[in-house]
């Protein structure tokens, strides 16, 4: 945590989940150390991410860069947690972007990529097999914001069509639980282009 790191040519595979609760098992997670709110910087390259449990890539309050990656076969665990997300953002502040380019996001048991309040930008990024293919949803009071590059394409089995962006309500906090199942359409993707939002302010 609060560190810059990359990852480049490499296969993590097969990550389980805890021993004590069946719980985590992610195959990468790069985060903000939660003492100091320092982000970390990550980037990866040329690299495969197979088989984990719960997330592929967790992205938490840092920026990212992921090119030429794959990500697939992603798992929920068997702890009741009903995750599953092949590459999954949260609460990357609004002067930082996360970058997914030229990578593929492969048979995730819920959302190929799902976006918590953050600016995600992707170019030729091809999602196949995913429950839910591109999840945004607001994280506190930050929206999510989808940068389409070009080139994208989501299908099953082969990523072969448009991508849409749909909120199914993935995340749910204390003040709002929606019943299972409730749905609700978001615009298609393709969404902003050069926008900039004010920065956040920290929470109370």
């Amino acid at each position: 945590m609060a560190s810059e790191v990359t990852v480049e040519a490499t296969v993590v595979r097969d990550t389980q989940p805890r021993e004590t609760d069946g719980r985590a098992g992610s195959g990468m997670v790069i985060e903000q150390e939660l003492a100091s709110s320092a982000p970390s910087i990550g980037h990866v390259f040329a690299s495969v991410i197979e088989r984990s449990r719960d997330f592929g890539v967790l992205i938490a309050a840092s920026p990212v860069t992921i090119a030429t990656t794959v990500v697939r076969d992603t798992m929920s665990t068997e702890s009741g947690r009903p995750f599953g997300d092949g590459v999954a953002v949260f609460g990357v502040p609004a002067t930082e972007r996360i970058s997914v380019s030229s990578s593929r996001i492969e048979r995730s048991a819920r959302a190929g990529l799902s976006n918590f309040g953050s600016i995600v930008s992707l170019r030729d990024v091809h999602i196949a097999c995913a429950a839910v293919r591109l999840d945004g949803e607001p994280f506190v009071e930050w929206l999510h914001v989808f940068e389409d590059g070009g080139g994208n394409a989501c299908g099953c089995p082969i990523a072969d069509g448009a991508c849409k962006a749909d909120a199914v309500l993935l995340w749910r906090t204390r003040r709002s639980r929606p019943r299972q199942g409730s749905f609700r359409s978001l615009r298609l993707f393709a969404i902003v282009r050069g926008s900039r939002r004010r920065q956040r302010e920290p929470c109370g």
